[in-house]
């Protein structure tokens, strides 16, 4: 640990390994052929885990058989169809006419409007997903708004992002809080 600097971003394996190596330092590493291990510091990381946990390929506490599993007081209108393996957090309101196509993931007290499809795709906590919007391969992170016919893929919406009507996202990373406008 002595060549980690406190309060300092490193990479291990570009930064200390290097410099293990050219002190001529000893470190060991244990091979596991039977657990599951993903370095998970970019978005496309955090999304693979994700679908890794969600379609069994990650055997950790937290997996579920396969299936659809949500929490308590979700309440899902009729008229929506969900498939897949899905996790819907506690409190959600899934509105009437929804696609969700897992894997996929929604946090704890959603809103999800009428018409809307969700494919492949991770909302966390407190997003309100306005009718006729589409997400596909996408994170939408805490708290975001996103209004009506709203079309998001492979994009990645920090907390508290905000989009108008009719607004189409592709291939983004949009920081916290962001307000976007047409």
């Amino acid at each position: 640990l002595g060549y980690i600097k406190p309060d300092t971003q490193t990479s291990i394996e570009r930064e200390t390994f290097q410099l293990l190596l050219k002190d001529r330092k000893p470190f060991y590493a244990y091979s596991d052929r039977d657990s599951y291990w993903i370095d998970m510091g970019n978005r496309d990381k955090y999304f693979q885990l994700n679908v890794d946990i969600l379609e069994g390929r990650c055997k950790c506490a937290s997996s579920l058989p396969p299936g659809v599993h949500q929490g308590d007081g979700v309440f899902v209108d009729a008229t929506a169809r969900i498939e897949g393996n899905v996790v819907i957090g506690k409190d959600c309101r899934i509105g009437a006419g929804v696609k969700i196509n897992g894997p996929a993931v929604l946090g704890d007290d959603c809103i999800v409007g009428a018409g809307v499809a969700i494919d492949r795709s991770i909302v966390w906590s407190g997003v309100d997903l306005g009718e006729g919007v589409s997400v596909e391969g996408s994170i939408i992170g805490d708290n975001c708004r996103i209004s009506p016919r709203n079309h998001i893929t492979a994009s990645a919406l920090a907390g508290g992002v905000f989009t108008p009507p009719d607004f189409t996202l592709s291939a983004c990373h949009i920081w916290p809080g962001t307000i976007l406008s047409n």
